[in-house]
């Protein structure tokens, strides 16, 4: 009987651990999509470029130490200090440092979809340097919370940290709406523009996996901190977020298209304009093999598989 009796003298825990639960449970969930996501990646990409495949390998490398933190929390609170309700009031140091990694792991992923936009954005460096410094101080303010959250121990200590932790998760939102809102806005004019209609499953494929999720949860992780600043129901969409990255950024890559797609684009251009439109075509990447017949261009896919399938709109923009 004893146990029913101790259980009794238990704070409620359904707003507080039960939130840390179901935010690990989650997040486990999703870790195991990026994991199949991150194998399909390297044995289908072979040919990517080495950078690219480096970003992958650190995203994967931060996913996994950021769920291994997460869960390392939820056993201490929950296995460790089971039925001992006086230590739910201190800090498990793996919760303060799975916020730096979170924030480093959003870093890289955001990095990659400003770079993104820039690729696409081609009225100068305005917009790819907004978003960038936006990602950036998130960074910085989630980083300063950090470094004065490790001498803090308790829940009640870091609320002083509120105004602070209040203004990075509003960077966060604004951050994840910007870049989601840049790169729709510039898919949708990039697919307008195109001749055909067909591009448009690929397009609400693309929004799925470039920032839409991570945008709503942004917003939810928000509207549970400033309804309930004093339970763990914004620290469950936090770790979530952090699964949606990762998947968001494989997501994208493993979504491109198959060589097959796009194996010969046909342009017609001046005679006079030949040599700009080649530049174009040229600087967009260096798989296709360029030939002329007349005021003809053809492109020829080589063997290589070029990054994504929004090439195919890029080069259709450049035909005059």
């Amino acid at each position: 009987m004893a146990g029913p009796v101790l259980a009794n003298h238990l704070p409620p825990l359904d707003d507080t651990m039960g939130a840390l639960y179901i935010g690990v449970l989650v997040s486990a969930l999703l870790y195991g999509v990026s994991f199949l996501q991150t194998v399909y990646y390297f044995f289908s990409s072979r040919n990517d470029w080495i950078g690219l495949k480096f970003l992958v390998g650190v995203v994967s490398v931060l996913d996994t130490i950021h769920q291994g933190m997460i869960t390392h929390a939820a056993y201490i609170y929950m296995i460790t200090n089971f039925m001992n309700p006086s230590t739910l009031d201190t800090v498990v140091w793996t919760l303060i440092a799975e916020t730096l990694i979170n924030a480093l792991l959003a870093l890289c992923v955001q990095a990659f979809f400003v770079w993104r936009i820039y690729t696409l954005h081609r009225d100068g460096l305005r917009l790819p340097v907004l978003l960038g410094l936006l990602s950036l101080t998130r960074f910085c303010l989630i980083a300063t919370w950090v470094g004065k959250s490790a001498r803090l121990r308790t829940w009640v200590n870091l609320s002083s940290l509120k105004n602070l932790s209040q203004s990075a998760t509003v960077i966060t939102l604004v951050s994840e709406c910007s870049i989601a809102a840049a790169l729709l806005y510039l898919m949708y004019k990039a697919r307008s523009s195109a001749s055909s209609s067909s591009h448009s499953p690929e397009l609400m494929k693309y929004i799925l996996n470039t920032g839409l999720l991570t945008s709503i949860d942004a917003l939810c992780l928000v509207i549970a901190y400033a309804a309930r600043p004093d339970a763990m129901i914004s620290i469950a969409f936090f770790f979530v977020l952090g699964r949606l990255y990762s998947n968001s950024l494989l997501a994208t890559l493993n979504a491109r298209g198959k060589p097959s797609s796009l194996k010969m684009i046909h342009l017609k251009i001046d005679s006079e304009s030949r040599a700009s439109s080649s530049f174009v075509l040229s600087d967009v990447t260096a798989d296709y093999k360029f030939s002329y017949v007349g005021n003809e261009c053809y492109a020829e896919r080589s063997a290589r598989e070029v990054w994504d399938t929004e090439l195919g709109v890029v080069l259709d923009e450049s035909s005059r």
